[in-house]
């Protein structure tokens, strides 16, 4: 039976005969006998092809160097794999070095990778690698060193070609949002082997005039060794010691660039980065509008919520002062006529008039029974021994007056130290009384000067929020037209009377009007440098 070995080989269509008479041998011997033969090849070998199928198991590396005739496998171990600054990828070609061995266990021939080396692609991805790991080690990646873009800038700067539809797109798009806002063009190259230290250099002079608040990187995609200048120290040591904001704009899809990783913002196009870092006029006055007037209707309705607070804390505090000083002020009056009524000069008349009338009444029976007797004598004739009885009267009516005089003269002292006592007693609580009504009193003060406050503080939140409006108000003033013609810009304009934001637009002995914050002038194109 003949095997259907390809034809040319010497053992094609031998009769069954022919191996028969060769005897037979294990697997293992075969084996062995094939890694004799390749053990003779002792010598190491270079080999240069395209890396495909790699993958990785326990730090070890496998995969298939390749060319248009030919293919082997690789076996790249661990130790070699972590001695290099970047490990091979799908696609790349290098140069491996190293021995041919056969494993008899897979019954595969293999080629075990001693060093490894890239092409020009190859090297600037390991270049790439190697600074990648080198930036992360010093933080240069973290999002704790990003800046905020500012909510309006003064201008925008451009760093990217002077020609082609980038800056096009970028004028257009930020003319567009807002018509105002200035856009300062720092030309610089984009690509090729000047072009790191072109957009470096660049970005610097921004920094350095410092004209503008935010600066956007741009250009317009492109393949890995186009975009390679963006993977390059120069440029990434630009933007990180750049003061103003960074926004990168490469047009790229696939593979971010360590300009991208650096910067503040990330866009992946130039109209995506116009948006982002400029915002839309229209829907800012808009805003602006509404704030405004929900400003006014949260003035309005605070204003109207203390009024009625103070005018219910009004209401309260006179109820609470009548209610608290209307018995102080009975008490008061009555506490002054209780004080009237047991004065001691008031007792001493009351008792005065008492023995006036006393004396009075006492007079007017002494001369009625000093009239009757005089009669009842006349009647009898006994005048000597009435006179004599009526003096007797008269002397004990006398002493009679002036032990009740001497009685009165004894009490009188200690009925006046009593009611001064009580005198004192009643100033006292008429004292605690005044006090009590002084502080009702110095209460409704406090709360009128409550309200006072109240009330300087809501027309001084009016005016803080009158002054952030007048300045919102005139920032959008400088950002106007006459505005940025003030500063000392222009507006340059055709004899078609479009706006003219490029050389090319211009030629030799061309008619252009420009605009000037007072007047305008009229010019002559001499030369245009595109």
């Amino acid at each position: 039976m003949a095997l259907p070995f390809f034809e040319g080989d010497p053992t094609y269509n031998q009769p069954d005969s022919y191996w028969q008479a060769l005897g037979w041998i294990t697997v293992g011997r075969a084996a062995d006998r094939i890694r004799e033969k390749i053990g003779e090849w002792r010598h190491p070998i270079l080999i240069k092809g395209e890396v495909s199928g790699l993958n990785q198991s326990n730090g070890h590396y496998f995969f298939t160097l390749k060319d248009e005739l030919a293919q082997l496998s690789v076996f790249l171990p661990a130790t070699v794999a972590t001695a290099l600054n970047a490990l091979p990828k799908n696609g790349e070609t290098c140069l491996v070095g190293g021995r041919l061995q056969f494993s008899s266990r897979l019954g595969k021939l293999q080629f075990v990778a001693a060093w490894v080396q890239y092409d020009d692609i190859g090297r600037m991805h390991a270049e790439l690698e190697a600074l990648k790991r080198h930036l992360d080690a010093q933080g240069a990646f973290g999002l704790e060193r990003k800046r905020p873009l500012p909510f309006l800038p003064r201008a925008v700067a451009l760093v990217t070609s002077p020609s082609g539809a980038v800056i096009h797109d970028l004028q257009v798009t930020i003319q567009k949002r807002f018509p105002e806002m200035p856009i300062l063009v720092y030309p610089a190259q984009v690509q090729g082997g000047q072009a790191a230290a072109s957009v470096a250099a660049a970005l610097d002079r921004c920094n350095q005039e410092a004209h503008a608040d935010v600066v956007v990187i741009a250009r317009g995609g492109g393949s890995f060794e186009d975009l390679y200048p963006f993977n390059t120290l120069p440029i990434v040591q630009a933007i990180l010691r750049s003061r103003l904001p960074v926004a990168t704009a490469l047009g790229h899809t696939s593979d971010r660039t360590l300009a991208d990783r650096v910067a503040d913002v990330e866009c992946q196009t130039p109209t995506a980065a116009a948006n982002r870092v400029v915002p839309e006029k229209a829907r800012l006055s808009a805003d602006l509008q509404r704030s405004r007037l929900r400003l006014e209707r949260c003035m309005d309705a605070l204003a109207a919520a203390r009024g009625r607070e103070l005018s219910q804390g009004s209401d309260r505090l006179a109820r609470l002062a009548a209610a608290v000083l209307q018995p102080r002020l009975q008490r008061l009056e009555s506490c002054r006529r209780q004080l009237a009524a047991i004065s001691p000069a008031r007792q001493l008349e009351l008792r005065d008039r008492h023995l006036r009338e006393q004396l009075t009444r006492l007079e007017r029976l002494a001369q009625a029974a000093l009239n009757g007797s005089l009669q009842a004598l006349a009647a009898r004739g006994g005048t000597a021994r009435v006179v004599r009885s009526l003096e007797e009267r008269l002397l004990r009516a006398k002493t009679e007056l002036a032990q009740r005089h001497e009685r009165f003269a004894a009490l009188a002292p200690r009925q006046l130290a009593v009611r001064a006592t009580a005198m004192a007693d009643r100033r006292l609580r008429l004292r605690a009384a005044s006090r009590q009504t002084v502080d009702a009193r110095s209460a409704v003060l406090t709360a009128r000067r409550g309200q006072e406050r109240v009330g300087r503080s809501i027309a001084e939140r009016l005016v803080r929020s009158t002054q952030a409006l007048e300045q919102q108000r005139l920032r959008l003033e400088a950002l106007s037209p006459e505005g940025v013609l003030s500063r000392g810009y222009s507006i340059t304009t055709d004899a078609s009377g479009r706006v003219v934001v490029s050389a090319k637009q211009t030629a030799p002995g061309a008619r252009i009007s420009v605009r000037l914050a007072a007047g305008a002038l009229a010019a002559r194109v001499e030369e245009a440098n595109p």
